[in-house]
């Protein structure tokens, strides 16, 4: 047998590959492993790895570097498992955006110049000393330095629980000691309650004790002729308290104040300053040891590992896991922190593979990132108590609303946040404030430490499936919009909406089918199929749609449940019919065919109908698969342009599978004709494809090029993978036509991967064949060859080979006859 360009030896250090979904398969068989066996090694299911091998999932750049890399024993050849890294990062076309430093400043005149360094001994206000020195923050540092002393008299630093803010401002406190005359006074507000507390905390941390005035009015006394920094830590949950600040500032001009905050203060002449999370590698393209160690992430973790361990280094054996552990911890310092405090008793390639194989779970172990440092802050020991000094603060209904996000699977709508969560606008921009969730372009998003901890809430506090209900029936709605919306004009959009939500889908649909919730399951997946058809996600759709219609029917179906059980049979049996399982297709279409009848749904039957024309086609039963299309045109709607359209186009395609031209062109012309202006692209898109192959056959090369174009553009606006390849490969035909073999075997090439992604058999079969042509005459034995390669997979694909196909295949056989005359 021939092997194709792209394919992979053995003997070679480059993966030949263009998808991660094929290296991964080919490294998989390579090391003679099942889908089974790999998904056990790895914490997936087969069908998960099913779905990274067909590219319908995008694979985790951190587990593919923490658990797929050992597992298909890449550690030793680094070329291989880098370019591995490099497929699946570019799986994801999703270019990480620059780590910025916003610096949000209320516009103001300057009227203090730049302080100058003073000579003469400064106040001794008791300053903690860091017991090991700040990374990665070293240019956000001095930039921050620089603003407060030429600037800025009040600066709040925000960010994330966790995110350093404490220790960024610890630090900025030292750099700045020796500019002013009276030094810096570092004030911790954790003990403070209440606001009343937060007056009696810095009036001590001031040592003011031999004074008679009221407290608050002994700390302005004493401000007010004072050149002082003022470094004041969590003022959150005393914000009532910092109106008192503005008052300081106004009666003492050489006081400066700098706070940290989950949330600005809002005080005016504030300066904001967001604190982001470190730099982390990318891991699709690691730099040099050196290089690497540099990155703020990575530099944070070594740093700390060798505080722990004394013997740890950074090699190459363990640059990747190094590197994947940052990633997987969003380069949150606190994360990394207290998970290289256990490189004392683990190994790092085993610290990354139980924290990755925790986070198959919806939510993060909480024993793997436990720390129990004695001097320590409580707050501080673990990541969860970080967190929970935060969400502490929250009132009541914001913990609720914060708690509920976290059954969101990346992200969702902000409607989404509201059905599902309660959350108004306003509560949700609170919450932003907080630097617990984020909302960009439209959707609210959670670090998934932050929304790992919020999940394992919902489960500790109890209410975790009364929100996986709330989400279920939310999504359920959704999915039925969507194939509404899919079947409308604007499908793209639609679409576009379907896959930033499918993980929010799947999780609402494993919900239904864990709880055997038959109407809610059907509901949605029965909603999903169209989407799921025209991504090409056919497989992961019918394990859906089989394990939702299997389910036990709970009592009499009310009228709408039977609408709903009745789409997701026809999805079911539409899908079955893509994979070539004709008798389960038309078991599904005859179920659905009772229940249109009992409903009296016309346009249903006729839609069931019509599906059952098509499996009888695929068949190779064209007089029965006539006599279906026609029997739906009698029920379908005279005003109803798509089924219409769609009936006239599939007798056309009928009769070329036939090979009567002429009898095709006359329905698809029909169907064209109708279309025409209406906005229906879809269909419009699926008829021109039909064309071209009518009109390549009959010698009409610039027609039938012109078919294949407007098909190809309309699909690719569409984003319907599942077509997109059939325009492209008739282009690579009348490019063979037309004699330009380097565009034919290009346009070959790219639909082959797409097919191949899609596990499209049958589809590979027809490239196979195009590619046979393209060496007919310069290397005819390997045409044979592809040849007899592409006849073995449609004969194990189960499509009929029709009297088109035949008169394809015979015409090969007489090219490849004329230069083999043995044969």
């Amino acid at each position: 047998m021939s092997r194709l360009p792209g394919s992979f030896t053995d003997n070679t250090i480059t993966l030949v590959a263009k998808t991660f979904g094929e290296a991964l398969r080919f490294l998989r068989k390579r090391s003679h492993l099942t889908q089974d066996e790999l998904g056990r090694l790895v914490g997936y299911s087969r069908e998960q790895i099913a779905r990274l091998e067909r590219g319908s999932r995008l694979p985790d750049l951190a587990v593919v570097a923490a658990l797929f890399i050992p597992a298909l024993d890449l550690k030793n050849q680094p070329a291989f498992a880098q370019q591995l890294l490099e497929l699946a990062d570019q799986s994801r076309q999703q270019p990480s955006a620059p780590h910025t430093i916003t610096v949000t400043r209320t516009v103001q005149t300057r009227t203090h110049r730049e302080l100058e360094i003073i000579n003469e001994p400064v106040k001794q206000y008791p300053l903690p000393v860091p017991l090991l020195p700040l990374i990665g923050r070293d240019e956000e540092m001095n930039l921050l330095v620089d603003v407060l002393l030429q600037e800025a008299r009040l600066i709040t630093l925000v960010g994330a629980p966790g995110i350093g803010k404490t220790r960024l401002a610890l630090e900025a406190a030292h750099h700045l000691y020796s500019y002013f005359q009276d030094g810096v006074c570092f004030v911790s507000l954790e003990t403070a309650q209440h606001s009343y507390d937060v007056e009696r905390v810095i009036f001590e941390a001031l040592a003011l004790s031999n004074t008679t005035l009221p407290m608050r009015q002994a700390i302005q006394s004493f401000l007010s002729s004072r050149q002082l920094l003022l470094v004041v830590d969590n003022c959150e949950h005393v914000l009532e308290a910092t109106t008192m600040f503005a008052e300081w500032l106004s009666t003492a001009p050489s006081l400066k104040i700098f706070c940290t905050s989950r949330v600005s203060l809002d005080l005016y002449g504030e300066y904001v300053w967001d604190v982001a999370a470190l730099v982390t590698p990318n891991l699709s393209a690691l730099p040099s040891l050196s290089e690497l160690a540099q990155i703020a992430s990575v530099n944070l973790f070594l740093t700390r590992a060798r505080a722990a361990n004394n013997t740890f280094k950074l090699q190459e054996e363990n640059a990747l896991p190094v590197a994947a552990l940052c990633v997987a911890l969003d380069g949150l310092p606190l994360a990394i922190e207290i998970a290289a405090a256990r490189i004392r008793d683990m190994q790092v390639h085993d610290l990354l593979k139980q924290i990755m194989l925790a986070r198959q779970h919806p939510h993060l172990s909480s024993s793997m990132l436990q720390q129990n440092k004695r001097n320590i802050s409580e707050r501080h020991q673990t990541l969860q108590n970080a967190i929970e000094w935060s969400v502490r603060l929250l009132s009541v209904e914001h913990k609720n609303i914060f708690f509920s996000l976290g059954v969101m699977m990346g992200g969702c709508t902000l409607e989404a946040a509201k059905e599902v969560c309660g959350a108004s606008m306003d509560s949700l921009q609170n919450l932003a404030s907080t630097s617990l969730i984020n909302i960009q372009d439209g959707r609210v998003k959670l670090l998934e430490p932050i929304r790992a901890f919020a999940y394992e809430r919902l489960r500790l506090d109890g209410i975790l499936k009364e929100i996986q209900q709330r989400h279920g029936q939310y999504f359920e709605g959704y999915a039925q919009s969507i194939f509404e919306g899919i079947r409308g004009e604007d499908q793209a959009t639609w679409l576009a909406w379907a896959r930033l939500d499918h993980d929010n889908f799947r999780l609402a649909l494993q919900y239904a089918i864990d709880t055997k919730d038959s109407h809610l399951a059907v509901a949605i997946a029965g909603g999903l199929w169209w989407f799921w058809n025209r991504q090409g996600f056919v497989r992961e759709g019918r394990k859906w749609l089989d394990e939702s219609l299997r389910l036990e029917l709970s009592g009499e179906l009310s009228t709408v449940q039977k609408q709903k059980r009745a789409t997701a049979l026809n999805g079911a049996g539409s899908i079955c019919t893509e994979l070539g399982d004709f008798v389960h297709a038309m078991h599904y279409h005859e179920e659905g065919l009772r229940l249109r009848r009992e409903l009296q749904d016309e346009t249903g039957e006729s839609i069931v109908l019509h599906n059952m024309g098509l499996v009888e086609r695929s068949r190779g039963r064209y007089l029965e698969a006539l006599r279906l299309f026609e029997d739906a045109l009698q029920f379908e709607a005279p005003d109803n342009i798509s089924g219409l359209a769609m009936s006239f186009t599939n007798l056309g395609l009928t009769a070329a599978m036939m090979y009567d031209l002429p009898l095709a062109v006359s329905w698809l012309e029909r169907s064209l004709d109708l279309l025409h202006d209406t906005g229906f692209l879809w269909e419009t898109a699926y008829t021109c494809n039909v064309f071209a192959t009518v009109y390549f056959e009959v010698g009409d090369l610039d027609r039938s090029e012109e078919m294949a174009k407007t098909s190809l553009e309309l699909f690719e606006k569409l984003g319907d993978a599942l077509f997109l390849p059939e325009p492209r490969l008739m282009l690579a035909k009348l490019a063979h036509a037309r004699k330009d073999m380097q565009t034919a075997r290009t346009l070959c090439m790219d639909v082959i991967r797409q097919y191949q992604q899609m596990d499209d058999q049958y589809g590979v079969a027809n490239v196979l064949y195009v590619l046979a042509w393209l060496d007919v005459d310069e290397n005819p034995a390997r045409a044979l060859d592809l040849f007899k390669e592409s006849q073995q997979l449609r004969n194990t694909s189960s499509h009929y080979l029709s009297p088109l196909e035949q008169a394809e295949n015979q015409r090969l056989k007489d090219a490849l006859a004329r230069k083999m005359p043995q044969l």
